[in-house]
């Protein structure tokens, strides 16, 4: 077990940052009826290193010191890495490709999807298991999922060039088509994930967050793929992100390739699944977020999904506590800090843990608490909480909240602004600077129909199309949600 000693008041210029970040999803629940694969026996199986073999863990905070006798709120950044395992046999993947092949994606990008998805196949590994499913009008399984090796690979490959553009949008039948393929083979000794490609909005989105949710809890995290300027980059973002997969916003179809390539390869560099923090707090503290992540309760801990890890990743989840006053001198327990996942890479199936306790000491003495800043913690901090309240502006433009989107970005270029100059942080005043253009591109999100002027004899009066947002203009705001989200994700 790791012990540190941390305390942390933030930086008067930071907490407006801070203060408007968090969310909250639902507890998890388990998915009955899913039957795990053994695993395969013509995988090596090597003994489980210990955990700090497999990733690293630091918490460290914004400040060493907090300010005896109040009540205040403070700021931990828990650092959590993924090691590279020398000599460490691959897992095997379990994958379903889950393509929208509706009316929308017809000419250049349908077979730009059959060559990336061509590609991804020719990147898996024999041994390795892919279900291909295509969503039009309706969802539809063009291979179930089956073991490559050369034979049926070559069937694979005939069933992907038959995939053709028509019809509508059911990417929730799609994507429930998609799990339904990978529960099939869920594997114990690999790592189980569904890649979701779309250019569009989906028929009906209603099913789609608990298909996720529930894709989460059963171990299988959903990667989704943004394509072209006219899907629902909330959407898609929270698909992964309910599921603990990635988000990608790809401009151009032409690049799809490159980018399923790119997920095969961390696939076979995960060295650890199903990745979770669990945050418990100690006696007179609460626990008031996580910036950006959505977040469970199981009793009084705080669990945080991140999905898988694979070699070299890094990331910096930040929380926020509340804690009531002490008197000058003492420690402030303010939580114990567990990373768990289950281990792959062909060793022996194992969930291990990584922990941490976090305290705080409370001072009286201005000199002690101006010196125990770190500005580097509040540096992440504020990229992370700037980050996270684009992706909440963004969303609020989506849902039909221009005005009050464009306010709260006008709230977060100020803060950014000042920020950026406490911390002389230029990545942080670039993000700054960039937001008058985000903001003036927001009404791209609204669908706005003009009235029809029919004359006063004439019939009932169909509805107006919406006018179509500029291409620029989608552009600008699909890029910055896909910034933020990278910020969020450590990417």
């Amino acid at each position: 077990m790791k012990t540190s000693m941390l305390c942390l008041p933030l930086a008067l210029g930071i907490a407006a940052l801070v203060g408007c970040s968090g969310t909250t999803a639902a507890p998890v629940v388990k998915t009955p009826g899913v039957v795990v694969a053994a695993p395969d026996p013509s995988i090596r199986q090597a003994p489980a290193p210990e955990a700090s073999d497999f990733v690293s863990f630091e918490a460290a905070p914004a400040n060493r010191f907090t300010r005896a006798g109040e009540t205040g709120e403070m700021t931990i950044r828990l650092r959590v890495g993924a090691r590279a395992l020398k000599n460490a046999p691959k897992a095997p993947v379990n994958l379903a490709l889950v393509v929208d092949t509706s009316g929308s994606m017809e000419g250049e990008m349908i077979e730009d999807a059959k060559k990336a998805s061509l590609a991804l196949l020719d990147s898996l590994s024999p041994g390795d298991t892919l279900a291909v499913v295509a969503f039009h009008s309706r969802a539809e399984v063009l291979s179930p999922a089956t073991r490559i090796d050369a034979k049926n690979a070559a069937k694979i490959r005939e069933q992907i060039g038959k995939m053709k553009a028509h019809g509508t949008t059911d990417m929730a039948g799609g994507l429930r088509a998609g799990i339904d393929e990978v529960v099939k083979g869920l594997r114990a000794d690999g790592v189980n994930r569904i890649v979701l490609l779309g250019d569009g909005v989906p028929n009906n989105e209603s099913p789609m967050l608990g298909l996720a949710q529930s894709a989460g809890q059963s171990g299988i995290a959903v990667t989704t793929l943004g394509l072209g300027l006219d899907y629902n980059e909330t959407l898609m973002n929270a698909v992964a992100q309910r599921s603990g997969g990635k988000f990608h916003f790809v401009r151009d179809s032409g690049a799809v390739a490159s980018v399923f390539k790119e997920e095969v390869l961390r696939l076979k560099r995960v060295v650890g699944k199903n990745a979770s923090l669990k945050l418990s707090p100690g006696p007179g503290v609460v626990i008031k977020s996580v910036v950006g992540l959505p977040v469970s309760m199981s009793g009084t801990d705080t669990v945080v999904m991140l999905g898988d890890m694979s070699e070299g990743d890094q990331r910096d989840v930040i929380v926020r506590v509340a804690a009531a006053g002490r008197r000058a001198g003492s420690v402030v327990e303010l939580f114990d800090a567990a990373v768990g996942f289950d281990v792959t890479n062909g060793f022996a199936s194992a969930h291990i843990e990584e922990r941490s306790f976090v305290s705080v000491r409370a001072t009286a003495d201005q000199e002690e608490l101006s010196a125990g800043r770190d500005l580097d913690v509040e540096r992440s901090a504020a990229r992370i909480s700037v980050a996270d309240r684009i992706v909440q502006a963004i969303a609020a433009a989506r849902a039909g909240q221009l005005v009050q989107a464009q306010a709260m970005l006008d709230a977060i270029e100020k803060d950014a602004k000042r920020a950026a100059k406490q911390l002389e942080d230029a990545e942080l005043l670039e993000k700054a600077n960039s937001i008058p253009a985000l903001k003036e591109s927001l009404p791209s999100l609204v669908q706005r129909a003009e009235p029809a002027i029919m004359p006063a004899h004439a019939g009932p009066v169909a509805p107006s199309l919406p006018s179509m947002p500029s291409p620029a203009a989608a552009e600008v705001v699909m890029k910055a949600q896909a910034s933020a989200v990278r910020t969020i994700q450590g990417m």
